[in-house]
């Protein structure tokens, strides 16, 4: 019996050439944007930690903050995070420029900052 020669992969049946071709580019953009996404999201986690464990030193010397408090500490930082990304996301489904996100939050850290206070624009350049 004779071997059958494997062929290289046809175009989808019922779509001319152009069909293909766009289907192609559009698959291979989505792969690149696929992977994009994963970069960003494994950089994101790292700066996550990066701030994690820069703020765990800090606890430790500035409060002798150990083992147990740290523990404690990082779930809240976590927390806080989350609520924060909430609280963003919520109100960006209203309003793109999260008036109500920044002032709830500024609220918050005014509270803690008193003087030393920076406003959201100066905390976060754009």
């Amino acid at each position: 019996m004779k071997k059958q020669k494997k062929h290289g992969p046809t175009k989808p049946q019922g779509l001319n050439l152009a069909q293909t071709m766009r289907l192609e580019k559009q698959v291979k953009q989505e792969t690149i944007h696929a992977e994009a996404w994963a970069l960003f999201r494994r950089w994101s986690n790292n700066l996550q930690q990066e701030v994690i464990d820069a703020a765990f030193m800090a606890a430790n010397d500035m409060f002798g903050m150990g083992p147990g408090r740290c523990e404690e500490f990082g779930k809240l930082i976590i927390s806080y995070r989350d609520e924060i990304t909430e609280l963003i996301n919520t109100d960006y489904e209203d309003d793109t420029e999260l008036v109500y996100a920044k002032a709830k939050i500024d609220q918050r850290l005014k509270q803690i900052c008193g003087g030393k206070f920076d406003p959201w624009e100066v905390r976060y350049k754009t």
